[in-house]
């Protein structure tokens, strides 16, 4: 089983919009709602790609009720921590007419230590079932910034490999505890990392930066694919060429299918092509992770891998 632990869920709601722009009146196209945060896109693209996948997360007020039927709709376990502020609304607009997705995120409710002990619980409950642990995303104002590095380190003790996806501090504190796999975007790694990585020798000098620190590092670039690093090797794995309508969520997919290449025991660089061709199915989705598994097997074999010297 995999364990996608996502403190700071959210209802995400996508309105595409043609010809978008700040400071005018628009019309929307059509929208679409579904329960969302990191953790949960990639658990709806892990249930796809057939791994049992249980969600672990905060959730309040009616909309917290939307995002527990959204999720038994969908058939996705959870195990849901009642809080008394209500789970967080974020909107994507997705602009096909300029290629352009805008996001707007709401920060999450305010946690108390109670219910953070609460959260921490059902961590503790469940990690020992799991081969695998997903952290990511953001933490809600209230949760202490060193909550994924505690985690990471609980599943060190429990013998579970630890995945994490975050920004920031979060990311900073989590990777103190070197969790085994540890997938910043491009965003991400810059800010932790103090520079941009514009060009082929910046990315190689961040993957030997983060490379001491977790056993696999995978950095996303967008368009431009993925960097990966695992000890004694390092490589770029480049997408197919696809017209993308919807970035949300391509990240969450591309974590899903490396866990899931890692899972049916294929190697780094087998799950890293399974990776990156669920990222690109992501990118013709409306709904992050909402994509069919036979989408990814076909985008996988125009996937292509070269090693980093």
């Amino acid at each position: 089983m995999i364990l996608a632990v996502c403190p700071n869920t959210a209802i995400d709601r996508t309105a595409v919009i043609a010809g978008f722009a700040a400071g005018k009146q628009h019309k929307i196209a059509r929208v679409h709602q579904q329960p969302g945060g990191k953790g949960v896109n990639a658990a709806r693209v892990l249930k796809a790609l057939g791994q049992p996948v249980l969600v672990i997360g905060f959730v309040g007020g009616e909309t917290g009720r939307q995002f527990a039927h959204g999720l038994q709709r969908e058939g996705i376990s959870a195990e849901l921590v009642r809080i008394a502020g209500p789970t967080r609304t974020c909107l994507a607009i997705v602009d096909p007419r300029g290629h352009k997705v805008t996001e707007i995120d709401e920060l999450g409710p305010e946690v108390n230590a109670l219910e953070v002990q609460k959260l921490n619980h059902a961590v503790m409950q469940h990690l020992g079932r799991a081969h695998f642990a997903i952290f990511s995303g953001s933490l809600p104002p209230g949760a202490p910034v060193d909550l994924y590095r505690r985690w990471v380190e609980l599943a060190h003790k429990h013998g579970v490999l630890a995945a994490v996806d975050a920004a920031g501090p979060i990311l900073s504190q989590a990777l103190a505890a070197h969790p085994y796999l540890t997938k910043p975007n491009q965003q991400e790694a810059e800010e932790h990392l103090g520079y941009r990585l514009s060009g082929e020798s910046a990315i190689i000098q961040a993957l030997e930066t983060l490379a001491p620190q977790s056993e696999i590092v995978a950095i996303t670039l967008g368009a431009r694919g993925a960097a990966i690093a695992v000890p004694g090797r390092r490589w770029r794995v480049h997408p197919p060429s696809i017209s993308a309508s919807n970035t949300v969520g391509c990240g969450d997919a591309f974590l899903a299918g490396f866990l899931t290449g890692l899972e049916r025991q294929l190697s780094p660089e087998d799950a890293s092509r399974l990776a990156i061709a669920a990222g690109a199915a992501n990118a013709l989705t409306s709904g992050a992770g909402t994509m069919p598994a036979q989408q990814i097997t076909r985008l996988e074999t125009a996937v292509q891998l070269f090693p980093l010297d």
